[in-house]
């Protein structure tokens, strides 16, 4: 049996979305902006980080999926100003019936965290309903690593800053969706 083929037995055996696209490179290095956007009619569907003690900060990894909008076009929005302060809490839930498409933040060296955007999409027959919060998707100065799970999305983020370990813990609002 080919390798390819072989391959593809095991990521079907395994149960692996197909659906997603993957940024293989970071979105961001230490220090830097971070501003990353799914492609259109595309939802975030995983997330990877690491932390770097050296800067006290993480870099990330993001992939996408569809948004399985069918024919009807999306409307999206960038939150207006930043959700949080710089070690102050993220608590960030998308308008109703909206969904993550994006990330974007900016990193202080002074108080080595960072304060965060986010990018919502839906349309008006997109129905998210039945919302979870995760458990924390990293213990400080870990991995982060998250695939959000088929049929749902994630309709909010929520973060907090603890200065002892210049680091977030990570948590994710998911939601089952309809259209």
């Amino acid at each position: 049996m080919a390798q390819s083929s072989v391959l593809v037995l095991l990521v079907l055996a395994l149960g692996v979305d197909l659906a997603w696209t993957y940024t293989g490179h970071y979105e961001n290095e230490f220090d830097k902006e971070l501003n990353f956007q799914c492609p259109e009619g595309q939802l975030l569907s995983y997330l990877y980080s690491i932390h770097g003690n050296y800067h006290e900060d993480r870099r990330w990894r993001f992939g996408c999926r569809s948004a399985n909008y069918g024919t009807v076009s999306s409307s999206c929005q960038w939150t207006p100003d930043y959700v949080n302060n710089y070690d102050g809490a993220v608590n960030y839930l998308c308008p109703a019936n909206m969904a993550l498409a994006g990330v974007h933040s900016v990193h202080s060296n002074y108080y080595d965290d960072r304060r965060m955007k986010f990018k919502c999409c839906g349309h008006s027959g997109f129905k998210a309903d039945s919302c979870e919060m995760t458990p924390s998707l990293n213990k400080f100065d870990r991995e982060l690593k998250y695939n959000v799970p088929s049929g749902r999305v994630i309709a909010g983020w929520v973060s907090v800053h603890f200065k002892k370990f210049e680091d977030r813990r990570h948590f994710m609002i998911v939601c089952s969706y309809s259209t």
